[in-house]
């Protein structure tokens, strides 16, 4: 363990495992990610978010600490003003949620939900509207977008503000992912502590993103085919022995790799269009089998300046200027500059422990900061077929 220091060596019986110094798979950082989800009216909510605020909440939590009421009038002082427009209720609201969060903490119970249903109620906030300082959201009639859209594309949305909270839970080599969350978080530190002593890196930053989730109906109707039903299995196959065949988002499936090439191929034809370096923009998939089923995907900008928050996505995102780009994504899908040997390859696995199939770097791969699952679980031909087998593809 060269990274807890010269003097915090211990014995490992382990084969030795020879890498560059400068390789990909020497150190893999394991990040959770939360996009910010409103929990009350607008009111509480702006009063709770000044509340959290380190110079206003430093002090309120200072004086609930040593029993002291804590009045709406003091909570103006303090906020100066930021308190303007809010009522007296929203405050008075918003100081009982912080006493609850306050009494909250330290207690846990136990429960390790999947990241599946971590993400269910951001998938269900980003396809409603919404208006709060950090998290805004436009919806648009379908109807607005051309026809041929109206084939596969049941809803968008435009995300013109977000605000995500990134946490370094733990870091793995040579494997994208540890054997369990806890082994990964225990290579942080040298020692163990205690559970009041382990808290972890964060960081808040905010951007911007475009959500799409695919028709349901037609999603089914191409799982059910049994050449995709092959395709998936040579896939999950191949990677079993790296990844014990699950992804970072749950089991490996066809609509997954299906959803997660695209918008591979989505954020590089965004970069092409409106000029954001490809490590600005990030993918966040929301996809679950039925019967509450996922099948969206979120483009969006957190890149903790202020690139990521001018407004240049969302407005590739309005009727008329969405169009061409998903067009151009899906073409970009039929061919690729080492094709024919991308396609070929692909059918024996290539990349990362052979876990994409016809992805490589001159179509469809990204940095790994903005790719969920390390360049992994890609394959175009889930899109646009293969020259033997046009019809595994969902758009075919």
């Amino acid at each position: 363990m060269p990274w807890h220091g010269a003097h915090s060596s211990q014995a490992c019986g382990a084969p030795i495992r020879a890498s560059l110094r400068g390789a990909s798979n020497v150190y893999f950082a394991q990040v959770a990610s939360s996009i910010y989800l409103p929990q009350h009216t607008t009111g509480v909510q702006d009063a709770l978010d000044v509340l959290h605020q380190p110079t206003v909440g430093s002090v309120v939590s200072a004086l609930l600490d040593v029993g002291q009421e804590v009045t709406p009038e003091m909570v103006r002082k303090y906020a100066g003003p930021q308190s303007a427009g809010m009522s007296d209720d929203d405050i008075r609201a918003a100081l009982r949620e912080l006493e609850r969060e306050k009494a909250a903490e330290g207690h846990t119970d136990g429960a390790d939900i999947g990241e599946q249903e971590f993400r269910r109620p951001e998938f269900q906030m980003l396809r409603a509207k919404s208006s709060n300082e950090s998290l805004r959201i436009s919806t648009v009639d379908r109807d607005a977008y051309d026809d041929d859209l109206d084939e596969w594309l049941d809803r968008v949305t435009l995300v013109d503000r977000l605000r995500e909270t990134r946490v370094l839970w733990g870091f793995s080599r040579v494997y994208p992912r540890p054997p369990t969350r806890e082994a990964g978080k225990a290579m942080l530190r040298a020692k163990p502590v205690d559970y009041s002593d382990q808290w972890l890196p964060a960081y808040e930053v905010y951007g911007e993103g475009i959500y799409l989730e695919f028709d349901a109906e037609k999603l089914a109707e191409w799982e059910s085919r049994p050449s995709v039903a092959r395709r998936v299995a040579k896939l999950v196959q191949q990677s079993t022995a790296a990844v014990r065949g699950d992804t970072r988002t749950g089991p490996l499936t066809a609509r997954m790799i299906m959803i997660h090439t695209f918008a591979h191929l989505l954020v590089n034809q965004l970069v092409f269009e409106c000029g954001y370096s490809s490590a600005a923009l990030r993918e966040r998939l929301f996809v679950s089998q039925a019967p509450d089923a996922m099948a969206g995907l979120l483009v969006y900008t957190a890149s903790g300046d202020s690139e990521g928050t001018m407004g240049g996505l969302v407005r590739m995102g309005e009727p008329g200027r969405l169009e061409p780009v998903l067009r151009a994504a899906r073409e970009n899908a039929a061919w690729c500059a080492s094709d024919p040997v991308c396609m070929d390859v692909g059918d024996s696995g290539q990349g990362p422990e052979s876990c994409n199939l016809a992805a490589c770097h001159s179509c469809a791969l990204l940095p790994e900061t903005a790719c969920e699952e390390f360049n992994r679980f890609l394959d175009r031909a889930m899109l646009v077929g293969t020259m033997s087998d046009p019809k595994v593809g969902f758009f075919s």
